[in-house]
Formats: structure tokens, C-alpha cells, sequence
């Protein structure tokens, strides 16, 4: 490859400049890709668009191939330079992947566990089975004996089936925000577990486990088979985001299996990993099977429940039979509270519970005493059978809800008071009323929305709900449970009361309090903001590690001392300098010789210039003319560009040949032609590209530029060195076109006698503005340098030049334009 750059500069220079800029062209393409992935990532890194780890994967595997892509580019154009790069990139690439690489996990034996195995063994049994497992070991709570079908069962199945990488797949295009696509790849990851085979040697630990089970509680008895992944019941609860199957045969029981695993790719499942920052690969399922509970009554108990009162005392939330009526949120349950001490003292009961007291009485008490064993508030799900027993189906960290003020002065009256607030806290937005029916991901971004039943799938909208509105529910629903770990408010009420609220009817939602009021309540609403700084430090926290490797930029000024390849600490880095390096090369692509030209077409103009044009594009309009007329030439800001220079305005002298006077001056006193191509003025253009060298006596200027549809791509460099006065006037002259450029809206570099400007990622009409700008200012400047006596010379004239640009329009008085 060096060798083939090297031959083809020595003796091709024509075909060097087109494979230069060839090698530009992607460099730009690159360029623009690779930050569409850096603003992809940014938005799930600081919690604007959560997305599963395997989403971040595919995105910073295009990322890096974008990346490579660019740097290869850069290399091309200059060989050897850049070599340093391509090692950063690789060593920044290998902390990447190891920050990304999930955990080994296992799909050895064992595939089976009794319960009183699991006992904390949250790697093999999940959150439910381990906190069964210590109940069973630690108290003498009525728990049935059971089993748990292991995370490496779970391992086992996926790897056998080879489902990693089709669920992989499906995830890393996963967006939530894509309500029909999410829900269509949820359901063919679902259809993927559905249709796997079971693994024979997991199959035969299940089969054992049932007949066991069948051994001691009957040959007719029927089974409940339940969740228990490796995150549930945990610092995040899961609660109704997985599929339960109750009174359930023997021989069903491998389908509930399958069932249960598969649940994990529900919408809601997945809306709700993703929320809380897991990752579907390091979050296994284990399934418990046990004896069904033939319950008189069931519900939840929370160990020390505040329940919008400001006193922690236990709640006990009942429905009379299986408690599938209370914890799917369609049935309002009867609640009991009592005194969080010895004498659990029944302070206050409500509702039907099904049951008597004393049943409840002893339900509280297990709480208690599940809160002193696990010790942290417990939500514990029980039963009471038909014989009177009460039964632990399992107990998991209890998360409280937001502490605030009982009492609020507002000026405004509630337009509903009395409402049931089942997860407290402040939210304000516009009334949007679903039906079940509906997506709930249907849901507008910070609005307030009303529901009739407050089922578990409802979790999908409390990324981007304010508050939600229910006119059936209960604080022991698993609905409520989720929107507390997200500090959503939730108020359930009246459906008469609540349909007097209008769509679109700006609201704030106190629930703690349980009223509505009218019009945002800003001293309600803190909290709310407070909770959206959180999540986004959750998120912040999440990829830590990740942030500063990929997307953090620290090469921002392209004059430091440490804009180098050796400086470079993430791909964002290597991104802007590969850029910034392109664009320099391209501006650097032809020397004062001019080599390569020399099938370039002489420009033909009245004006007293030689200009010769090399077109890089092989179908440009003008390619058989011997001289090409502007319009030959199709290159847009190369038109724009002379359309400037030509200005009607501007007066040129006809009898004095703009060249390099002093190149002129030092070859042989005349014996070269003032059209001779190293003497001449030149562009290399294509139709949205032009590299221009214009000499002007004993001055030169250099025009590089991308004008096209892309914002993001187009810029223009200038510089301007040199002249024939002496180094005063030269500065005075690069005074007077730092003033007028600047009011263009470009950025200057001063340097001793030369002066570098750059406006770039600007959209096309205030590219080409700027181009016309700088073919003004240089048919303006050409001799200026020897009219300049002082800096009030310098003022004055460009005062009046700036003046003259906004009446012909090149400069205009809007809001995005500086004056």
C-alpha cells in the first residue's frame, strides 16, 4: 500500500489528488455515521432512551466499524502519520469490549434444587425460590415443600436451542418507543422459548422433582409454577412482569415451564428490565414448582406501610379465594391495619377481606417477623386454606414510598379530593384517558394518564407518564408496587368523579393527599423533577465506565498542544481528530507548484485571473472543453465562490494580470507565461467539493469546502497569507478580514502574517453565504494592504464593507446570523 501511495504522488499526481479525495468523501460519510451511533448512545447513557446491553453492543459495533473506516481513510491519505491512531483505537476498543462482555454463565447441573437448597442461593434459585428457601430454613412459617428448576436449567435450555443469538438479535433493535415493532419482537423472542426443546437431562430432574412432590402431597395434586429470575424479588421487586401458572397437572407442568421462561419476553417484562438498567443475558430465569394453596383467602401484607398516613404500621390486604383478583389489580381489596409492635392492635379495617381477624392478626404477625429475618420491610404474599392454615407464598423487600408533606397551601381547590393514593408522590400533564384496550406505550410523554384497570402491563408506561389515574385498584396490586419503584403517583377513585376530567386538561396529582388540582402546582412538581435527576443518575452510574471510553469528547480545540493521536482517550476523540486531520489534508492536498494539474481546463472570465479547474468527478458537464465557463464547472461552492470574487461592486484593474508575482519574480525575469500553470490560481472541484489556491500578487489564499445537503458535513476553511506591503500593512489588511469574517459568522486564528477562518456543520444556504462572503473579501483585499495606514483606516472600511454585505444580502439581520 506505502509503496503504491508513494508511486502514484511521484508519478500519477492527477490520479493522487482524486484518490485523496475519494478517500475524503468516505472519511465524511464515516464521520457523519459514526456520530448518528455517538447520539444514539448518548441517549441511552444519560437515561433519554433505555435500551437493552444488547442494543449498546450492536451500536458500538457499528460504531467502531464506522470508526475504522475513518481512521483507515485518514491513514490512506498520508501514510505513516496516522499510525498511532489505528494503536489507540485498539487498545480504547479492548477496554470497550471487556466493559461489555457478560458474565460466563452456567448450563451445568444442578437442574433441580429443593427449596430448602435454595435458601439464599439467589445464583441458582432467584430472588422467590432463595427467600423461600430462608423462610422454610429460618422460621417454622407454613411454606410447602417444593422445588426450583434452576438458572442453569434456564442457561441450558437457551444454549441447546441456540436462542442467545436470536434474542440478542431481536433486543439490539428493541426500542420502547416502537410500541407495534417492541411488541412483535417480544412476541417472536416468546415464540422462540415456546418452540425449544427442553433439555433431556433437565427434563428428567423435573419429572424427579414432580413424582416427589406427588409422593407426599397426593398423585392428584395440582401445582403452581411461578417465577423466580435472578433480579426478581430483590432490589427490584418484578412484581406481575412474569407469568404465574396456577392449578396446574403433573403432566402440564413442562409447558408452564416453557411458559414461565418465555414470560420473560412479555412487552412489559421487557419494558421493565430495561427501565431498571439489567441486561437480558445476566438475568436467568428459575422456575418454582409447588402444591397449590386451596385458599379461603389470600393477599399481601407490608411490614411497615406508611400507606399515605405519615405512621409505619403493617397493612394487610385481603380478597376472599386466590389472590389473583388483588395483585392483578381488578378487584379493590379489604384492608386491615395494625399496630407495628406486640400487640398488633387493629387500628383500622376496610373493605371485604373474606376472612376473620384473627386470620389477619396472624398474617400481620408473620410480616413482622419475615421483616426481622430478611431485616428490611417485607411484601409478603400468604394464603389461609380451607382448614385455617396460613401459608408464606413468598416475601420480598418492601419498597417504601416517597416521604413528603402531609399537608400542602395552595391557593387553587382541588377539582377531586378523597382519592386513594396507592403509590404517593406529585406529577403534572395533560389528561390523556386509554382504554384497557389500548398500548398502554401509547401513552403521550409527561402526561397524566387516566385507565380504568390498573393491570400489570400498565408498567410500560412509566417511563414517560407524570402521573396515572385508575378507577379500580389497590396499593397491594403489582401495578402499584412498580409504579412505587419508579416514584410515579397513582391515585385510584370514583370512575364517576374521575370522567369529568377532560383530555387534554392540564393537571397536578397530589397522592399523597389524594387530590387533583387544576393547572400545574409548581410547588408540587419538585419532587417529580427530583426523581427525574435520580433515574438520571442511575443511568449515569450504570455506564461509568463506558461513558468516558466512548462517547465523552476531550479533543475539543483542534490548536491545543494536545490535539494529538496521543492524546486520544475515547472514540469520540479519535472521531473529532480523524475529522479535523481530513479536512486539514484535503486543505493541504496541492503545494505552490500546483503538481497534478496538468489536465486541469483553463477557467474562462473577463477577469484579469488564471484560473485553471480540475474536476475530481469523471461526469462533470464541462469535461471535453478545452476552457470551461463557470457554469461548466457544477460545483456549487465553487460557483457561489466566484460569484463573490465577481461582484458587480468590485472593480478589478485589466491591465495588470493577478498571479504570483513573486514566484514570477524569481524565474528567469519573464520567460515563464503569466498563464503558466505554477504561476496560476487553480480549483480542484467536484459537484459538492472545491479546493482553491488563489494567488493575488505577493499573497495567496487557500478555499476548502463541502457545501451539500448534509449539514453535518459541510464547512469552509480559508487562509490568507502574505503580501506586498510591509509586515504592518499585512497585519492592518488581515485586521480589516478578521472584522468582515467574523461578522460572517466564522472562527479566526491570527499568526503572525497569516490567518486562518472556519465555519463548518452549518446547512447549505449559510454555506454558500459564507463562500460568496469570502469571494468578496478577497476581490476587496488584493492591494489593501498597501492603502492600510492605521487601524482607523481598518474600522472604517469595515464598517462600510459589513453595511454593503447585509444590503446585498450575503450577511442577513435574522435571529440566526450574527450582525
Amino acid at each position: 500500500m506505502l509503496l503504491k501511495y508513494y508511486m502514484r504522488e511521484l508519478f500519477s499526481p492527477g490520479k493522487a489528488l482524486k484518490a485523496r479525495y475519494e478517500d475524503f468523501k468516505v472519511l465524511l460519510v464515516e464521520d457523519d455515521r459514526s456520530l448518528e451511533f455517538i447520539a444514539d448512545l448518548q441517549e441511552t447513557f444519560y437515561g433519554v432512551r433505555p435500551v437493552d446491553k444488547a442494543r449498546v453492543g450492536k451500536l458500538y459495533m457499528g460504531l467502531l466499524d464506522s470508526v475504522g473506516s475513518m481512521t483507515a481513510r485518514l491513514e490512506a491519505m498520508r501514510p505513516l502519520r496516522y499510525r498511532v491512531l489505528r494503536e489507540k483505537l485498539t487498545e480504547i476498543d479492548r477496554l470497550i469490549k471487556e466493559e461489555l462482555k457478560e458474565p460466563e454463565l452456567s448450563g451445568e447441573a444442578p437442574y433441580t434444587i429443593s427449596l430448602e437448597q435454595a435458601a439464599g442461593n439467589f445464583d441458582l434459585a432467584g430472588g422467590k425460590g432463595a427467600n423461600l428457601g430462608r423462610i422454610i430454613s429460618e422460621t417454622d412459617f407454613n411454606v410447602f415443600s417444593g422445588f426450583v428448576v434452576t438458572t442453569h436449567a434456564c442457561n441450558r435450555l437457551i444454549s441447546e436451542n441456540g436462542l442467545r443469538e436470536k434474542i440478542d438479535a431481536e433486543l439490539s433493535e428493541a426500542l420502547l418507543c416502537r410500541h407495534s415493532e417492541l411488541f412483535s419482537r417480544c412476541e417472536q423472542m416468546t415464540d422462540y422459548v415456546m418452540k425449544s426443546e427442553i433439555p433431556h437431562e433437565v427434563m428428567k430432574a423435573v419429572t424427579r422433582g414432580v413424582e416427589n412432590l406427588k409422593s407426599v402431597y397426593g398423585e392428584n395434586t395440582l401445582f403452581a409454577v411461578r417465577s423466580s429470575a435472578w433480579a426478581e424479588d430483590g432490589e427490584f421487586s418484578f412484581a406481575g412482569q412474569y407469568e404465574t401458572f396456577l392449578n396446574v397437572q403433573a403432566e402440564d407442568i413442562p409447558s408452564a415451564y416453557l411458559g414461565v421462561l418465555a414470560s420473560k419476553y412479555s412487552p412489559r417484562a421487557v419494558t421493565y428490565r430495561i427501565l431498571r438498567g439489567l441486561s437480558d443475558a445476566s438475568t436467568p430465569m428459575a422456575v418454582v414448582v409447588m402444591p397449590m394453596v386451596d385458599a379461603q383467602a389470600a393477599g399481601v401484607a407490608y411490614s411497615s406501610d406508611a400507606g399515605g398516613s405519615g405512621r409505619q404500621n403493617i397493612s394487610v390486604h385481603s380478597v376472599p379465594g386466590l389472590g389473583e383478583a388483588l395483585v392483578d389489580g381488578s378487584r379493590n381489596a379489604g384492608v386491615s391495619i395494625f399496630k407495628r409492635d406486640d400487640s398488633l392492635e387493629l387500628l383500622d379495617s376496610y373493605g371485604e377481606s373474606g376472612i376473620g381477624t384473627e386470620y389477619l392478626k396472624t398474617v400481620a404477625g408473620t410480616a413482622l417477623e419475615l421483616e426481622k429475618v430478611f431485616k428490611t420491610p417485607q411484601d409478603v404474599e400468604w394464603a389461609v386454606d380451607k382448614s385455617g392454615n396460613v401459608f408464606v407464598l413468598q416475601s420480598r423487600p418492601f419498597h417504601p414510598e416517597e416521604e413528603g408533606p402531609l399537608e400542602v397551601d395552595l391557593d387553587e381547590e382541588p377539582i377531586l379530593s378523597g382519592l386513594a393514593g396507592i403509590s404517593t408522590g406529585w406529577g403534572s400533564g395533560r389528561i390523556i384517558r386509554l382504554h384497557d384496550a389500548q398500548d398502554p406505550a401509547e401513552a403521550p410523554r409527561g402526561s397524566v394518564v387516566v385507565f380504568e384497570t390498573l393491570a400489570p402491563n400498565l408498567t410500560r408506561c412509566l417511563d414517560r407518564v407524570e402521573a396515572v389515574i385508575g378507577t379500580s385498584g389497590a396499593r397491594a396490586s403489582h401495578f402499584a408496587t412498580v409504579a412505587r419503584e419508579y416514584g410515579i403517583p397513582v391515585v385510584v377513585g370514583d370512575g364517576y368523579e374521575i370522567s369529568a376530567l377532560e383530555d387534554g386538561q392540564l393537571v397536578t396529582v397530589d397522592a399523597l393527599n389524594g387530590m387533583i388540582y387544576p393547572g400545574r402546582q409548581e410547588s408540587l412538581v419538585v419532587a417529580a423533577e427530583e426523581r427525574r435527576r435520580k433515574v438520571r443518575e442511575d443511568s449515569l452510574a450504570r455506564y461509568n465506565r463506558l461513558i468516558p471510553l466512548i462517547t465523552t469528547l476531550n479533543m475539543t480545540d483542534p490548536e491545543a498542544d494536545n490535539f494529538t493521536q496521543d492524546a486520544c482517550s475515547s472514540i469520540h476523540d479519535i472521531i473529532r481528530f480523524t475529522h479535523e486531520k481530513g479536512v486539514n489534508e484535503m486543505f493541504r492536498i496541492i503545494g505552490d507548484s500546483g503538481r497534478g494539474m496538468s489536465r486541469s481546463r483553463k477557467l474562462k472570465t473577463d477577469l484579469p485571473l488564471t484560473v485553471y479547474v480540475l474536476s475530481l468527478d469523471s461526469d462533470f458537464p464541462g469535461r471535453r472543453k478545452e476552457s470551461l465557463s463557470i457554469a461548466d464547472v457544477g460545483c456549487l461552492p465553487m460557483q457561489e465562490l466566484w460569484s463573490g470574487i465577481e461582484a458587480e461592486e468590485t472593480v478589478w484593474d485589466n491591465n495588470m494580470p493577478h498571479m504570483d508575482w513573486e514566484r514570477f519574480d524569481q524565474v528567469s525575469a519573464g520567460i515563464f507565461s503569466s498563464e503558466s500553470h505554477f504561476l496560476s490560481s487553480y480549483a480542484l472541484v467536484a459537484s459538492d467539493y472545491v479546493h482553491m489556491m488563489i494567488r493575488f500578487g505577493y499573497h495567496f489564499s487557500i478555499i476548502d469546502s463541502v457545501c451539500g445537503t448534509e449539514s453535518k458535513n459541510n464547512y469552509v476553511k480559508f487562509r490568507f497569507k502574505g503580501g506586498g506591503a510591509d509586515f504592518d500593512g499585512r497585519l492592518l489588511r488581515l485586521s480589516f478580514i478578521d472584522r468582515v469574517l467574523r461578522a460572517g459568522g466564522f472562527s479566526v486564528t491570527l499568526r503572525s502574517d497569516m490567518l486562518d477562518a472556519e465555519l463548518s456543520r452549518q446547512d447549505a444556504d449559510k454555506t454558500t453565504r459564507a463562500l460568496n462572503l469570502l469571494g468578496r473579501v478577497l476581490a476587496r483585499t488584493r492591494m489593501l494592504d498597501m492603502k492600510l495606514s492605521d487601524m482607523g483606516d481598518v474600522d472604517n472600511m469595515a464598517d462600510e464593507f459589513i453595511e454593503n454585505l447585509y444590503s446585498f444580502k450575503v450577511l442577513r439581520v435574522d435571529g440566526d446570523e450574527d450582525q
